[in-house]
């Protein structure tokens, strides 16, 4: 599943781009595309078939596995803040893609790793109070 919507996404993307085709790119910028949903279900997918395993990378997976959906909230957060805000020159080229692809996952899973930290401890100290 994840191949085929990336194959989607990158063949309308080449579509939009390079052929004009601007249909194309709009259907690719939407959450509902068919290529992004079949590789969204894909990931999770994935992710759901580490749990119950010893591994620190299973482990790892789980612990995104379950703060996926704060970092879906975040990353569009985080990419606007430094596109708008911090390198505002760099985004859109092709180079750049992989900074991107890193900002959009890494500073939303430390944010909600931090969130779920006090989170926990808030409820441990509102119940020994």
């Amino acid at each position: 599943m994840v191949v085929v919507g990336v194959a989607l996404i990158v063949l309308l993307t080449y579509l939009g781009i390079y052929k004009g085709n601007v249909a194309a790119t709009s259907m690719v910028g939407l959450y509902s595309f068919p290529g992004t949903v079949l590789m969204s279900v894909g990931v999770f997918s994935l992710f759901k078939s580490f749990e119950g395993k010893k591994k620190p990378i299973d482990t790892l997976m789980v612990i995104v596995d379950k703060n996926s959906f704060g970092i879906y909230l975040l990353h569009m957060a985080v990419l606007k803040v430094f596109a708008l805000k911090v390198r505002p020159d760099i985004f859109g080229k092709p180079y750049w893609i992989l900074v991107e692809v890193a900002l959009s996952f890494v500073i939303p899973f430390v944010l909600m790793i931090i969130y779920s930290f006090i989170a926990k401890n808030v409820k441990k100290l509102v119940k020994a109070s």
